[in-house]
């Protein structure tokens, strides 16, 4: 991360993950998109998308361990 932890915050409402900057970042919240999945059942994987791409950058998901081809 290049962003000092006390500079922003992430928020939770419910299922709906967002951010927050204080006035030294130069960034827009509304560009971020957050995401949580699950790989696995014992596997949690949460995602933070600062591209500002509508819908956010695509994400494939695999199944685990991938085959050796």
């Amino acid at each position: 991360m290049r962003l000092p932890l006390d500079q922003f915050a992430i928020l939770f409402s419910g299922l709906v993950i967002g951010i927050s900057f204080t006035r030294e970042i130069d960034d827009d919240p509304k560009r971020w998109l957050f995401t949580r999945h699950s790989p696995s059942p014992q596997h949690r994987l949460a995602i933070a998308d600062g591209s500002g791409t509508p819908g956010g950058l695509p994400i494939t998901m695999r199944p685990w361990p991938v085959p050796l081809v």
